[in-house]
């Protein structure tokens, strides 16, 4: 038997895939990882199963052939290294039954470290995606226990289309407003609210983060909580409706006469509440038998909770998906910062170059007129540009005395390094022209493809400009950085040659700015990793199953490939 290079002492618990989900989560799997993982059943040992599905590359089939003994009855959750840049891993497989089962495949090495977060968030995403069939069945099984017409349905239908939440903000998007006072008008109420709160358990249930209010009454923070207080302590659960809230001693004013107070729950989480206030005494909907009484026309009705209900579930829905793309976010987000984080390792004299280069590249940015979408991407491209210095030998990259014609190409390589690594990633495509071509100069004479004027990508030439005011005022293994003065001259000097004329404008129109950023040269920035500041498509599963892909196909490259086109 082979014997195990490593062993992984932390089991993670919980970590197992279903037996509903096990086809797609071994096809997702399979493609991200480049091999085929098959399935094993324990009969006092473990057995290939006869129903497995693929067959294994023959050199993998035969590494799990001589390490699947070592394998744990009951089986949990292990990855094994069985080399330097192979291991084993083996995921529970819940049967449902008495029957032990383990999904095991050949990944790199190198992904030990995300796999298992990479797998949780896969097993979220299969768990979402049932949540949205379970949202479309409500809604075909309300149809038609309401009896309702295409036009009483068109807002629901538009709501559980589109998204409601912008990435940016958690604003309300327009298709939201426009389903969500279709509702107001349903239920007759004078006001509707849509209230966001923090759904993590240990966040204090006071706070309110967003609120959001259509009809005649602006909702407050402080009247949010009088109603949630009236609501009682499973207002965070079920649904509350008062007709009377009047006659209550801290309502007696009669500004309030009756109010509907809506959870928005999404597995088992609250991510705030509708809330309707005051029912309009004209115009109202049919009402059911049970409905009826002396208080009809101000009452609101078990058929407005309902409706109010199912808008409330889906918001929860989409809530829900943003705060997994800002978990997804961050995951994505501490991978780039620990590969600007390894450049600064691996150069001291460029520690924190980075970091500044993409705040003043932010400043020209939001001067020359982009917008806060497109001056977070140049920030983030500033981050990465010189990423691919990684793929530079350390005897070039600190040598003190002039370069040699070789190590100085070998040094005009790095844009195309770091294309390379960033590749992979989806999110990231959009730093992709920044990072090759922040070596072009404007008349043409640049690497590595000698662009020139137009044709050198906007983030490009702000960032060529940033790098090199931060460059030529750094200290560097060979020389002192020179002044802030002297630089500024140079690059007054080559706008129209060197730099874009229009970028070199703006960056001296945000000067103090960057002189403030040059100021501190131990200020490191840190990435936001609460907001979304990127593009999502409409399906976030398929977007999941992109970045996740993309950070572990990185991760083995940057391990595995990267030296090899340099030896």
């Amino acid at each position: 038997m082979g014997r195990l290079l490593q062993h992984e002492q932390r089991p993670t618990a919980n970590l197992q895939i279903l037996r509903r989900d096990l086809a797609g989560s071994l096809n997702w799997l399979s493609k991200t990882f480049q091999t085929n993982f098959q399935i094993w059943e324990w009969n006092s040992r473990w057995f290939l199963a006869s129903a497995s599905g693929s067959t294994a590359r023959p050199d993998h089939e035969i590494l799990i052939h001589q390490h699947i003994d070592q394998f744990h009855s009951p089986p949990r959750y292990q990855f094994e290294a069985v080399n330097e840049t192979q291991a084993i891993v083996a995921i529970p497989v819940d049967t449902g039954s008495t029957r032990q089962q383990l999904a095991v495949g050949v990944v790199p090495a190198a992904c030990r470290e995300h796999f298992p977060a990479t797998l949780k968030l896969l097993l979220k995403q299969k768990h979402q995606g049932r949540i949205v069939v379970e949202q479309h069945r409500l809604l075909e099984q309300y149809a038609s226990y309401a009896s309702l017409d295409f036009e009483e349905l068109s807002w629901f239908g538009s709501l559980v289309e589109n998204v409601a939440f912008k990435e940016f903000d958690y604003e309300l998007t327009s298709s939201a407003r426009q389903a969500l006072n279709g509702l107001k008008e349903f239920v007759q109420a004078e006001s509707l609210s849509v209230v966001l709160c923090d759904p993590s358990p240990d966040a204090p249930r006071e706070v309110i983060k967003r609120i959001f209010s259509l009809g005649t009454r602006d909702l407050k923070p402080e009247l949010v909580n009088r109603l949630l207080k009236l609501a009682g302590p499973n207002a965070f659960c079920e649904s509350y409706i008062n007709n009377f809230v009047d006659s209550e001693v801290e309502f007696q004013t009669g500004e309030i006469r009756s109010v509907v107070v809506i959870p928005a729950l999404c597995n088992h989480r609250c991510f705030g509440w509708l809330i309707a206030i005051n029912r309009q005494e004209s115009g109202q909907m049919n009402e059911t038998p049970w409905d009826s009484g002396i208080y009809l026309k101000a009452n609101f009705s078990t058929k407005a909770a309902l409706l109010m209900e199912s808008a409330a579930s889906v918001l929860a829905t989409h809530a829900h998906n943003l705060s997994l793309m800002n978990e997804q976010q961050a995951l994505l987000i501490g991978t780039v910062r620990s590969l600007v984080n390894t450049l600064d390792a691996k150069d001291k004299y460029t520690c924190g170059h980075s970091d500044r280069v993409a705040l003043i590249a932010k400043c020209i940015a939001r001067e020359y007129g982009l917008s806060e979408q497109e001056c977070q991407r140049i920030y983030l491209a500033g981050l990465l540009h010189d990423i691919g210095k990684i793929g530079v030998r350390d005897e070039v990259l600190m040598k003190v005395g002039p370069l040699t014609p070789d190590e100085f190409a070998e040094i005009k390589l790095h844009p195309v390094f770091g294309y390379e690594i960033l590749k992979h990633l989806g999110q990231l495509q959009h730093v992709l022209p920044g990072v090759m071509h922040h070596h072009e100069a404007w008349n043409g004479t640049g690497y590595p493809n000698g662009l020139k004027k137009d044709e050198i990508p906007v983030a490009a030439r702000i960032l060529a400009v940033a790098d090199a005011y931060d460059a030529m005022t750094s200290d560097r293994p060979y020389r002192k950085g020179i002044s802030l003065q002297k630089a500024e001259s140079i690059l007054r000097k080559g706008a129209g040659t060197q730099w874009a004329p229009a970028v070199v404008s703006a960056f001296f129109e945000v000067i103090d700015e960057v002189h403030a950023i040059i100021a501190n040269k131990e200020k490191r920035s840190y990435l936001p990793v609460n907001k979304s500041d990127y593009v999502f498509e409409e399906d976030v599963v398929d977007e999941e199953d992109m970045v996740l892909s993309a950070i572990m196909t990185t991760t083995a490259l940057s391990e595995n490939r990267l030296y090899s086109g340099l030896n």
